[in-house]
């Protein structure tokens, strides 16, 4: 980037992939080891997928949002990928479920969002959704707390906490802080679920009973996938875009657009696939997902700036090096000779097939066979040009020989059949 960067204001760095977000990320750590920049990571999951984001990952992007509505001077980084996809309304992860007396409380921006996001403002707060404003004093009973709290604002900073009790109106505890924060970018209680119910359908003319999700959403319960509908939680299309709309300067990876249009086309042509499953209705990717060109038109009236990443940059590459082991490090299966190894896909495929059993948790189920089968096709499919894949073994020999070191093991002592896959990679990099 350029070397005017000033990690002081408010920056959006955008890389047109994962692995790229996390490089830059780290790197911004190690030259800048005393400033606290916001990583949002990518949900993991593929455009109307049928699972969901793994619990170390939803909580990763719950509190990075979060950050994002809290922090003043910031550095946001992420993947346009990321930005595209569906993620949690702004209020629901928004600083008012992470007050803290001393902070920073714009309260007219504070009511117009709980305005904004279907809170009802009441003379008496009494139930989940009320807020009320007297002077200085503000009543929020937030959907992500079992009690109403008493903020009082002095000089638009918080000066006291209090927690009060609904029906005397008196208050019983002050704390310092509350941190709140939701378990999932949704809502799980009887206001999310009866918004879901709604909205379901308005949108699908289908037998909502059949619908195994709707199903588990009206009973509160755990739904693999159900954030494709994060929209029906909510009054209205949760963005990206009201999460980075502040932001001042704009950063984007010279790959960035060529990248959004290629996850535009995955997209769409996924929606294509499963649109026609009536037990699982999709909503149309306008109503999901962010357009490329809606986040570009976002910063129409500031200069956006464009930048190389490139592996040869030292900075860079020693900083994914050295922080690399604390992060929980994916490689791609690319990597791998698919001669040799998409013969153990088939086989694996065919065993959890022979065993599906639905009422049999000792057996698969038919989602688990549907998962891996994704996985094997999609290693099949996919194509990666000679330079990305010995990137990749490279990186793969880089890592592993690191974490041996530092955990004093050996990995063909734990993965001895993959011998030759090892010694494959260890000649690659010998040979740059």
């Amino acid at each position: 980037m350029e070397k005017g960067f000033d990690y002081s204001k408010n920056n959006l760095i955008v890389l047109s992939s994962q692995g790229e977000a996390l490089k830059v990320y780290s790197a911004l750590n190690l030259l800048y080891p005393d400033q606290d920049f916001i990583h949002l990571p990518n949900s993991e999951v593929l455009p109307y997928d049928f699972f969901s984001s793994p619990p170390n990952i939803r909580s990763e992007r719950i509190k990075a949002l979060s950050n994002i509505t809290k922090q003043t001077n910031k550095t946001l980084v992420s993947s346009i990928q990321t930005l595209m996809s569906p993620c949690s309304n702004y209020l629901h992860v928004s600083n008012i479920n992470n007050l803290k007396v001393g902070d920073q409380f714009q309260r007219q921006s504070v009511i117009s969002d709980l305005e904004d996001n279907g809170y009802k403002r009441t003379e008496v707060v009494t139930e989940s959704g009320d807020f009320s404003q007297r002077g200085s004093l503000i009543d929020i009973f937030l959907s992500s707390c079992s009690r109403p709290v008493r903020i009082e604002i002095f000089e638009e900073r918080i000066e006291s906490i209090r927690y009060f009790d609904p029906r005397t109106q008196i208050t019983t505890e002050r704390t310092e802080e509350i941190n709140s924060l939701p378990a999932y970018e949704y809502p799980k209680d009887d206001i999310g679920a009866a918004k879901f119910k709604e909205n379901w359908r308005l949108n699908f003319d289908t037998f909502e009973k059949d619908s195994d999700i709707f199903n588990r959403v009206m009973k509160r319960r755990k739904a693999e996938g159900v954030e494709m509908y994060l929209p029906l939680f909510f009054d209205s299309k949760p963005s990206v875009i009201k999460f980075v709309e502040n932001f001042q300067f704009v950063y984007f990876d010279q790959n960035t657009a060529q990248a959004a249009v290629a996850f535009q086309s995955l997209i769409d042509n996924r929606f294509e696939e499963y649109r026609y499953d009536l037990e699982r209705p999709l909503l149309h990717p306008k109503k999901l997902f962010t357009e490329f060109i809606e986040i570009t038109e976002l910063f129409q009236d500031n200069q956006i700036n464009y930048f190389n990443v490139g592996l040869s940059d030292d900075n860079l590459q020693d900083s994914h090096e050295a922080i690399s082991l604390q992060n929980d490090v994916v490689k791609p299966m690319h990597i791998l000779p698919k001669e040799e190894f998409l013969p153990y896909f088939d086989k694996i495929l065919d065993f959890i097939r022979e065993n599906v059993v639905e009422d049999d948790r000792t057996k698969f189920s038919e989602l688990e066979y549907e998962r891996f089968r994704r996985v094997r096709d999609y290693f099949e499919s996919t194509q990666y040009d000679d330079e990305k894949i010995k990137e990749g073994r490279i990186d793969f020999y880089n890592w592993f020989t690191e974490y041996d070191k530092r955990r004093n093991v050996k990995f063909l002592d734990t993965f001895p059949e993959m011998e030759d896959f090892w010694n494959l990679c260890k000649a690659t990099h010998e040979e740059n």
